[in-house]
């Protein structure tokens, strides 16, 4: 399977249509690049996440019964580990365009992500300020946001 890979031309284009525009800022997303921050995985990491799982369907209905024995139990840290065990981000062709998407990743605290694309564009351009003082900056964030689920977990 090939990787995603996202036509930033393509998008600017759909987003200047005045309804899909009106749509999207129903959502409080203004550009191409906020909209790729929901793209989390291919279909292999969502078979690998579901991996040992029952499906849920109409005949055995799991969540529907399960849900209520789970109401007040906290798996917010859990999704987020799991989420983030085999991060996916879209390939993109310039280093431009790479740095507008890790941006969109820092406005969403996605600094795991984000970090994953600086890695690239400084892997592409070696000199690039911008990366080199993004990646700082969200390293720091993600090592403050490590220490929080650590006291979190702990206490």
């Amino acid at each position: 399977q090939e990787p995603l890979e996202f036509d930033i031309e393509r998008a600017y284009e759909l987003f200047a249509l005045p309804s899909l525009r009106e749509e999207f800022r129903a959502i409080e997303v203004e550009t191409p690049y906020e909209l790729l921050v929901y793209y989390r995985m291919d279909e292999e990491g969502v078979a690998k996440v579901g991996d040992g799982y029952e499906f849920n369907t109409d005949d055995n209905m799991r969540v529907e019964y399960s849900a209520p024995r789970q109401l007040y139990k906290s798996t917010g840290n859990a999704n987020i580990r799991t989420l983030m065990e085999s991060p996916q981000v879209p390939l993109l062709k310039t280093v431009h365009q790479s740095l507008e998407m890790a941006e969109a990743y820092g406005a969403g605290e996605d600094w795991v992500r984000g970090m994953i694309v600086l890695r690239e564009v400084l892997e592409r351009d070696p000199d690039n300020v911008e990366a080199g003082l993004l990646w700082n900056y969200y390293r720091a964030q993600f090592n403050k946001g490590q220490e929080v689920l650590e006291a979190e977990e702990g206490g």
